[in-house]
């Protein structure tokens, strides 16, 4: 069911809609999938008491927490969600790490990876990338509860296939905003670009051991730009979510940088890795990849 208008009038407008067009049994089960996805009384109290109490929260997973912001305001309430809705790999890369591991996070948001990441990396290096200003800055918040200025790096800049500025569109000027992309949509500001590859070469990081990728749409670009470090046998796991239309349109997919999900499948494959775990969210694809070493 779309959530293009949400008004009360709209919404018996919609379903009777939908009842013509697919049948009342299909109508119901849209109509259970928007209130399960719009509608959660619990996520509602639970950011009317995080903004009440402010400070940070933590969060566990697997025995391992991690401290963010609580407030709405700072993206609390969107790291809550994405506490569930990245679960899955979350946990898996945090099998993953040990301890001496330098992960690179491309595409970092706020820093729900980075700061789990960062608990488990003692003597390694953390690595994020970030190129939207409301997002940079509470990421380097959220980041700095969860280790010291000497164990990460911040780069608010986009990973992509050459250097140069670009453009950068985000519908909301919120940190946590997850639709931003380098596929410019409305209003749009400028921001630096380099390849991944560059920035390792020339020593200004070291070589990634886990990467994650998550950059709506752009995926294509972010490992054309980092494809020999990619192909290093030093890169063990990959993690990146492939990024399909979506039927509003509402940002870029893999097919706007010339891909396919099949293409993009046989890229990473071609870098060495076996895809060990794939798993569909509505347009987007999650990718574990690994080699066997």
């Amino acid at each position: 069911m779309s959530s293009e208008r949400r008004t009360p009038a709209y919404l018996p407008q919609k379903f009777f809609e939908l009842c013509s067009d697919e049948g009342v049994l299909n109508a119901l089960v849209d109509a259970k999938s928007y209130v399960s996805h719009n509608v959660n009384p619990i996520r509602e109290l639970s950011k009317i008491y995080y903004d009440w109490k402010g400070g940070t929260q933590a969060i566990r997973i697997d025995g391992v927490t991690a401290e963010f912001d609580a407030e709405s305001k700072n993206g609390g309430d969107i790291i809550r969600i994405m506490n569930k809705s990245e679960k899955f790999f979350l946990q898996d890369m945090l099998s993953e790490l040990n301890e001496t591991d330098v992960f690179y996070d491309i595409g970092a948001n706020i820093g729900i990876f980075s700061c789990f990441a960062a608990q488990k990396l003692e003597n390694g290096h953390l690595v994020s990338f970030e190129p939207y200003p409301p997002n940079v800055n509470q990421l380097e918040k959220n980041i700095l509860y969860n280790t010291t200025d000497s164990n990460f790096t911040l780069f608010d800049i986009a990973l992509s296939n050459s250097d140069g500025t670009i453009e950068f569109s985000s519908p909301d000027k919120h940190p946590g905003h997850q639709t931003g992309n380098i596929s410019p949509s409305g209003q749009s500001i400028d921001i630096q670009a380099t390849t991944g590859d560059k920035l390792v070469s020339n020593k200004s990081l070291p070589q990634p051991t886990v990467v994650k990728i998550d950059v709506e749409g752009s995926e294509p670009f972010v490992i054309e730009g980092l494809e020999d470090t990619l192909k290093s046998e030093a890169c063990r796991v990959l993690y990146c979510e492939i990024h399909l239309p979506r039927e509003d349109g509402g940002r870029p997919s893999v097919l706007d940088y010339g891909e396919t999900k099949e293409s993009m499948l046989n890229k990473i494959q071609d870098m060495g890795f076996n895809i060990e775990h794939m798993a569909e969210r509505g347009p987007e694809i999650q990718i574990k990849a690994k080699k066997q070493i």
